[in-house]
This record gives C-alpha cells, sequence and structure tokens, in this order.
C-alpha cells in the first residue's frame, strides 16, 4: 500500500515520502495498533504530521465487516500533499529491449509484512527488478493455518539484453533463498 502512495505523489509530481512506523497515539479507533505507517515530507516537512498513513484494519474491525483477508487503508492529505516541494518528473525512456514478466506466490507466516516480501523479491531480482505488483492475498487451508499466500506480479527488465526462462529460473532459484530466510516457500501448485 505504501508503493501505491508513492505511485501517487510520483503522479503528481511530488517526491516520494520517508516512511516510518506510525504513532500509536494518532491510530483511529478502527485500524490496528502497531500495524502501520506514516510518510512525512522530507527535509523540513519531516517532522510535521504525516502527509499519509497506511494503517492495518483492526480484526475485530474486520470480523464485523465480514472482510476475509487483511485490509489496510490509506489516508492522504490532500493539502498537505500539494504543500510538498515539486519533486520533478523524470523523463524515462521506453525499454529497448522485452522484460520477463513472472508470476510468483510467496506463503509465509501471517505476521511476515508485505513489504519484507517486496524486499526479497528485489534482492533476489538483482537490479532487474523493474515493477512489482500484488494481485491476490490468500489464507487457509491449503497454506496452512497462521499462513498466507501473497501472489505477485514480478518484472524483470534488463537494460542491455533480452532476459530468457534460464534468467527467470535463476531469480526464482534466489528467490526460493531468500524466502528460507523470512520462513517462507515459493508455492508451485
Amino acid at each position: 500500500m505504501r508503493a501505491r502512495v508513492d505511485r501517487l505523489l510520483a503522479e503528481v509530481g511530488r517526491a516520494p515520502l520517508a516512511w516510518g512506523a506510525a504513532d500509536a497515539g494518532a491510530v483511529p479507533a478502527w485500524a490496528w495498533a502497531g500495524r502501520g505507517a506514516a510518510g512525512r515530507g522530507a527535509g523540513a516537512d519531516a517532522a510535521g504530521e504525516p502527509v499519509a498513513r497506511v494503517l492495518a484494519l483492526d480484526p475485530r474491525v474486520a470480523r464485523r465487516l465480514e472482510v476475509a483477508a487483511d485490509v489496510a487503508v490509506a489516508l492522504v492529505d490532500v493539502d498537505a500533499l500539494l504543500a510538498l516541494p515539486a519533486g520533478g518528473r523524470a523523463y524515462a525512456p521506453l525499454p529497448r529491449f522485452e522484460g520477463l514478466k513472472l508470476d510468483v506466490a510467496l506463503a509465509v507466516d501471517e505476521a511476515v509484512p508485505a513489504g519484507d516480501l517486496i524486499a526479497a523479491i528485489e534482492r533476489a531480482g538483482k537490479g532487474l527488478v523493474a515493477d512489482v505488483e500484488l494481485f491476490d492475498l490468500y489464507a487457509g487451508e491449503q497454506v496452512g493455518a497462521g499462513r498466507k499466500s501473497l501472489a505477485w506480479h514480478v518484472l524483470l527488465q534488463a537494460p542491455d539484453k533480452t532476459l530468457t526462462d534460464k534468467d527467470g529460473a535463476r531469480f526464482l532459484g534466489r528467490l526460493e533463498k531468500e524466502l528460507e530466510a523470512l520462513g517462507g516457500v515459493l508455492r508451485r501448485e
């Protein structure tokens, strides 16, 4: 969800936020205390009020709403967002070489944050990860009690060559090792 907020800022020409833990005293009653992040502007704005907060929905509220999966909510202060200095939009040329898109499903303990999984994907990509997008979250008997499976679209892109299936297989091998460190596995069903 933080990545979505950062993309929103990029779309309106603002620099990315500096993210940190959300202040537990400022968490609304519907949010899960201790499971949130606050984004502040860089520089002098970093000590002020957050421009955006990403908060997990309290499990009791989720049950009352009959929401089966983890839910996060992004709160963005539009006035504070527009007050941020312009970050300037950088020109990015179209890639010269075709990318390789892989769908990966990662099963981990429920307590493992999605941000840790994104970091593991990026480390396994060794600089080739051009985009990561979450498209499914599953918790049920197929992954076991206390576990969840997150499925991601991963785009690998090299600046100097077209990537092959062999490059994809090497990425998946490195990703399996990264997941072992997090107590997770790459789902291959």
